[in-house]
């Protein structure tokens, strides 16, 4: 993007404003037509739906996403330092269960 003229870049944000693509406009063709086949099946009309109703809060996902990461590869790290029981450990609580004893080899 730096290789880009200005007068590009300010096309290209023009025509993005005017014909929108990418995860934000997914997410609102999706919450339009989940609110459209809801609407047209209730008996109610306090019961309508917005398309915003629908639509998940990307920039907050990817935000909690992105804070998880850190655990994550601390967890990388303590896995790649532990023994073997104590990966066998992890790995089964990562699974949800607890191993009691394993054999491994002959």
């Amino acid at each position: 993007m730096r290789a880009l003229p200005a007068e590009e870049f300010e096309s290209w944000q023009l025509f993005y404003m005017i014909e929108p693509w990418g995860w934000n406009d997914n997410e609102y063709r999706t919450g339009a037509v989940l609110a459209m086949l809801n609407n047209v099946n209730i008996s109610k009309k306090k019961d309508t739906k917005k398309e915003s109703d629908y639509m998940r809060d990307m920039p907050k996902l990817v935000m909690k996403a992105y804070n998880n990461m850190g655990v994550k590869d601390k967890m990388r790290e303590r896995l790649l330092k532990a023994g073997i029981e104590e990966r066998r450990q992890m790995i089964a609580q990562a699974f949800g269960t607890m191993v009691k004893e394993v054999k491994i080899g002959k």
